[in-house]
């Protein structure tokens, strides 16, 4: 004998799966607005004047590699920065400093993630010390990231 139904009307389908939609949703809307946003700008490319400033270079490689955030970010973290914030004075467009937060959001949590895995009973661990290290300086450049998107919003347009 079989299982009973879950859903007895496609209404009743439907819901579940617009409930289970909305919840993935909730958990990845970080991952999804990035994507989204990459699209869009691939599809709709800006002014020539945006696109002669200079980009930092942000991977997406997975962490399990054990490189470090600089690796990450393409240089050391105030390079990136120097890049996003003279790239915001000449076009005042502060979407690439919003992408790049979104991105090292995601390395964060990953790093994160790897540091809890590596957590059990090796606290001295040099590899579990150096995964607190990468978590350590990611959370500060993201910190970094949020003080330059809040300078940015409070120079006065022109």
């Amino acid at each position: 004998m079989g299982r009973p139904k879950l859903y007895k009307t496609t209404e009743e389908l439907q819901e579940a799966k617009r409930v289970h939609r909305w919840v993935y949703y909730t958990r990845h809307k970080n991952k999804i607005s990035t994507k989204m946003k990459a699209r869009y700008r691939a599809q709709n490319p800006v002014s020539d004047k945006t696109s002669m400033t200079p980009k930092p270079v942000v991977s997406r490689c997975h962490l399990s590699e054990k490189k470090s955030p600089n690796h990450y970010l393409g240089g050391p973290p105030h390079e990136t920065l120097d890049t996003l914030y003279t790239g915001y004075l000449e076009t005042r467009c502060s979407d690439d400093i919003r992408d790049v937060m979104g991105i090292v959001q995601e390395i964060l949590q990953e790093l994160k993630e790897i540091e809890d895995s590596m957590s059990g009973g090796r606290a001295t661990d040099r590899r579990y010390t150096n995964a607190q290290d990468d978590t350590k300086q990611a959370a500060d450049v993201l910190l970094a990231l949020e003080d330059l998107f809040s300078c940015a919003m409070e120079l006065p347009s022109t």
